[in-house]
């Protein structure tokens, strides 16, 4: 499901239209009766947001056509990634033989500017890692022990 690789063709919008339409599914028929069967499917679908939701799914797949459900609902929920893990593949970082360090403090106590000392990033021009009073990205280093 995951390696399904779709391209995008370019039609003409229609009789009476000057626009162009962006094709981007095959719903494998040739009978025009059946796929204008699948395209009021997906006219129902669209036309009623109360159907938008993964928790809606289940209705549809007892009330459309497979194929309509699919196209729909399948990339609908984006897949979880492991942020961790896909950081050690582009960026592998030592395991053995390093300190781990945790640094604790509330809101503007300097955490941030300590580790902007220690890597060597303290400049006005560097604005790494990001300030803010708000939760920034860098936030999760400081909940979990940081490797230094």
């Amino acid at each position: 499901m995951g390696d399904t690789k779709y391209k995008a063709t370019l039609s003409p919008g229609g009789e009476g239209r000057s626009g162009w339409c962006v094709i981007f599914r095959h719903l494998g028929t040739s009978d025009r009766d059946e796929a204008q069967r699948l395209v009021d499917q997906a006219n129902v679908i669209l036309s009623d947001d109360s159907l938008w939701t993964q928790g809606a799914r289940e209705f549809a797949e007892k009330s459309f056509d497979h194929r309509i459900v699919k196209a729909f609902y399948d990339d609908l929920v984006p897949t979880p990634r492991d942020g961790w893990a896909l950081r050690e593949n582009v960026i592998g970082l030592p395991k053995d033989g390093v300190a781990r360090v945790q640094f604790l403090g509330t809101t503007g106590a300097g955490k941030t500017t300590l580790v902007r000392q220690l890597i060597g990033t303290g400049r006005r021009d560097d604005k790494f890692p990001s300030t803010s009073t708000a939760r920034t990205p860098c936030s999760k280093l400081f909940e979990n022990p940081v490797l230094i």
